[in-house]
C-alpha cells in the first residue's frame, strides 16, 4: 500500500521501471533532479489513477512525449515534468486532467506550435510553467479564463502578436515572465492594475518606447 515514493537527487539510472505501474495506491511519485535516468516516459505511469503529485525532473530522457495515457490521471494536482525532452504539440490530451490540476510544469522541453485553446478548460490552475520551450504563435484569449493563475511563466520561446487583454481577467496574479518572446503592440489598458497589484512583470519592453519586432511597448506599466 505504497502512498509515497520519493527519490529526489538520486544517483539512481537507467529505464524506469515498468513495474512503478503496479502501485494502485500511490499518491505522490518524486523523482526531481534524476540526471541519470534515460529512456522516456512510461505509459504504465497511466495506471497510478490515485496520483495526486507527479513530479519527474531534468532527467537524460531522449525526446519523446506524454504518454496519451496519462489522461487517466484524473485526480492529479501537481504535474511536473521539467527538463525531460517533451517533444511535438502542447499535449491536449491532459485537457482530462483540468477539473483537479493546480500545478502544470513543463519548463525546459522541446515543446513546439501554439498553445491551444484548451487551456481555457484548466481553470483551477495557480500555476503554468511552459518557459525554456519552442512554442510560436500567439497567446490564446482562452488564457484569461484561468482565473486562479498566480504564476504564469511563457518565456525564452517564440510565441508572438500581441499581447491578449483577456490576461486582465486573471485577479489571481502574483508573477508573470513573458521575456525572450517576439510580442509586439502596446500593453492592453486592461492590464494596467498590474503595477498597482504589485504584479511582477518581466518582458521585453522596447526602449524608449520604440516599437519593434521581438518588443512591447510599456504603455501604463512604464
Amino acid at each position: 500500500n505504497l502512498e509515497i515514493l520519493q527519490l529526489d537527487n538520486s544517483l539512481i539510472s537507467g529505464l524506469l521501471p515498468t513495474e512503478l505501474g503496479d502501485a494502485p495506491s500511490l499518491k505522490e511519485l518524486y523523482l526531481d533532479g534524476t540526471g541519470l535516468l534515460s529512456g522516456t516516459l512510461i505509459s504504465e505511469l497511466g495506471r497510478l489513477t490515485s496520483l495526486l503529485e507527479l513530479v519527474i525532473t531534468s532527467t537524460s530522457f531522449v525526446p519523446g512525449s506524454i504518454p496519451i495515457e496519462f489522461q487517466r490521471l484524473t485526480n492529479l494536482r501537481v504535474l511536473n515534468l521539467n527538463g525531460t525532452s517533451l517533444g511535438g504539440q502542447f499535449p491536449v490530451h491532459l485537457a482530462s486532467l483540468a477539473p483537479t490540476l493546480e500545478q502544470l510544469h513543463l519548463e525546459g522541453n522541446f515543446l513546439q506550435g501554439s498553445m491551444p485553446t484548451e487551456i481555457g478548460l484548466f481553470t483551477r490552475l495557480e500555476s503554468l510553467s511552459l518557459e525554456g520551450n519552442l512554442l510560436t504563435g500567439s497567446l490564446p484569449t482562452e488564457l484569461g479564463l484561468c482565473t486562479r493563475l498566480r504564476s504564469l511563466t511563457l518565456g525564452k520561446n517564440e510565441l508572438s502578436g500581441e499581447l491578449p487583454s483577456e490576461l486582465g481577467q486573471l485577479f489571481s496574479l502574483r508573477t508573470v515572465s513573458l521575456d525572450g518572446n517576439r510580442f509586439t503592440g502596446t500593453v492592453p489598458s486592461d492590464l494596467c492594475d498590474w503595477k498597482d497589484r504589485g504584479v511582477a512583470y518581466t518582458g521585453d519592453f522596447c526602449p524608449q518606447s520604440t516599437s519593434n519586432l521581438g518588443c512591447i511597448e510599456p504603455g501604463c506599466l512604464q
